[in-house]
């Protein structure tokens, strides 16, 4: 058996790691739907947008990319701080002694099977962030690795160091704080594993393993699929992005009443929501302001975005049929009939072109 490496090589990949994690916390503000909170924390609607952890959009609506995405994003500074602390740490004690791509390997299978076991063990409702099990996986590693160390004081130390960081991570008290012990216990589990398996590979009279494909593979496989990963998310952040601009469904007015109770209110906290621009249209209406009320329903239409993005069509026939009946009142058939032109070409026995032909702006479909 010889010596370890220097534990004083900058472990470069822990570095890097480091810094993508922290270039991933700074995208969470540059990009958050909501302000943050205390600490730099982003919002849950903000991390679940950028690919949180959250088992029912997993496991029902199929986004397996969030057991990838996951691990590289963090709830506040404080949590990041932590966790690129343990990274470095782990860097100085691993990376010199396996190698940059092994290093990687071991992260990448702790944040995978960390994510895995959040989902199994924790109650479905729980949105969960963080590179905790690959980095349990890291320092699980450098205590099994450590074993290759020459008995003595050093290995004591090393032991020693990494045990404290350890249990207490590990421990069951863990499971009533932020902490997701299950995510712990997974990278722990994958990380003890991989390390075993490096020793029992590793040849006595050498100080690094042997070159291995796999674990370069892994890491490139690993480096691929979290890219690919975050393009996913990028494909519906928007949606996210916007559905923050509409009236919660909790909150909805269920009857006329309630919507012309609540429309100021409404319109001044979501003045995207087609919704709320129709509620507030409507009072507009009763108070004989048309001008405002038109000011609204075409605003309305005209945000495509907003209105493609979350809305049915109904919602569009809607803003069409009500601006109609505006530009009626103002003396302006031929444009309300042109509003409304889809709705009776299209619209068959839909309650709009019903009320609509009683306008004479749909004609009477002819009896078979």
């Amino acid at each position: 058996m010889i010596p370890a490496p220097s534990v004083n090589t900058i472990p470069r990949a822990a570095l890097a790691l480091a810094m993508v994690l922290t270039g991933v916390f700074v995208t969470e503000h540059v990009l958050a739907i909501e302000p943050s909170g205390p600490w730099l924390a982003p919002s849950v609607k903000t991390l679940l947008a950028l690919g949180a952890l959250h088992a029912p959009q997993v496991l029902h609506d199929g986004e397996w990319h969030r057991l990838l995405t996951a691990p590289f994003l963090h709830a506040d500074i404080f949590h990041l701080g932590l966790n690129v602390l343990a990274m470095m740490f782990a860097g100085r004690l691993l990376e010199p002694r396996i190698g940059m791509a092994r290093f990687l390997a071991v992260f990448f299978a702790g944040a995978l099977i960390g994510a895995v076991a959040s989902i199994a063990a924790n109650p479905p409702e729980m949105v969960a962030v963080g590179a905790s099990g690959g980095i349990m996986a890291l320092l699980a590693a450098a205590f099994v690795v450590s074993f290759r160390q020459p008995a003595g004081p050093e290995r004591r130390m090393v032991q020693w160091n990494l045990a404290v960081v350890l249990l207490p991570a590990l421990a069951p008290l863990a499971a009533i704080s932020q902490v997701d012990a299950a995510a712990h216990g997974g990278g722990a589990f994958i990380g003890t594993t991989l390390g075993l398996v490096m020793l029992r590979r590793w040849p006595p009279d050498r100080e690094m393993p042997r070159a291995c494909k796999p674990a370069a593979l892994l890491t490139v496989l690993g480096t691929v699929a979290a890219l690919g990963a975050f393009v996913l998310v990028g494909r519906t952040f928007e949606s996210y992005r916007l559905a923050v601009q509409v009236i919660p469904n909790d909150i909805l007015p269920r009857t006329d009443q309630e919507a012309d109770a609540l429309a100021e209110t409404l319109i001044q906290r979501y003045p995207r929501d087609p919704r709320a621009r129709m509620m507030m249209a409507r009072v507009l209406i009763n108070r004989d302001d048309l001008g405002g009320a038109e000011t609204l329903l075409r605003d309305a239409l005209a945000d495509r975005d907003i209105l493609s993005a979350l809305f049915t069509r109904d919602t569009e026939w809607k803003l069409r049929a009500m601006l109609a009946s505006v530009r009626l009142e103002q003396g302006d058939r031929a444009e309300a009939r042109l509003l409304t032109r889809e709705i009776c070409l299209k619209g068959r026995n839909h309650t709009l072109r019903l009320v609509l032909i009683t306008y004479g702006l749909c004609e009477q479909a002819p009896l078979q």
